[in-house]
């Protein structure tokens, strides 16, 4: 599997909000084996116990990571990649890195008060199907080519 940006086919916002559902739930999947991975490297590695604050602090923070670093690398996650989707700015140019950055850091305010319910009823309102995140940073979540190219 290449890691190159996919080609846009704007125009599909409206397409793709199931798939963006479906693509966060891989992702969740993906993000809780990381997280598992990193606790363990933070015991192992230190006289830290399982249930302490650094271990839970660091969680979040392997979460932000993986989206962040993905959508302003390739403009996917795994889930969204699976799924055909991409995450690029509002004139169809790739995702950047601040731009990731800026989406992912409202991630938590799309995720209140649980299960995504702002970023839902955001999506559900907006004509491009944006979350919070997306109209702060100017992305908006397309399909991608045929074969994500």
């Amino acid at each position: 599997m290449r890691m190159g940006r996919p080609k846009p086919r704007m125009g599909t916002e409206r397409e793709v909000v199931v798939h963006r559902v479906a693509a966060a739930v891989l992702d969740a999947v993906i993000i809780a084996m990381m997280m598992g991975m990193a606790a363990a490297l933070l015991v192992g590695l230190s006289a830290l116990e399982p249930g302490s604050f650094p271990v839970y602090a660091a969680m979040p923070v392997v979460g932000f990571f993986y989206y962040f670093l993905l959508e302003g690398f390739t403009g996917q996650t795994i889930g969204k990649r699976i799924l055909g989707i991409a995450v690029v700015k509002a004139d169809g140019s790739p995702c950047t890195y601040p731009a990731s950055f800026v989406r992912n850091l409202l991630r938590a305010v799309d995720a209140m008060p649980f299960f995504y319910l702002v970023g839902l009823v955001t999506m559900a309102l907006s004509d491009r199907k944006q979350r919070i995140g997306d109209h702060a940073a100017g992305t908006v979540v397309v399909k991608v080519g045929k074969g994500g190219r």
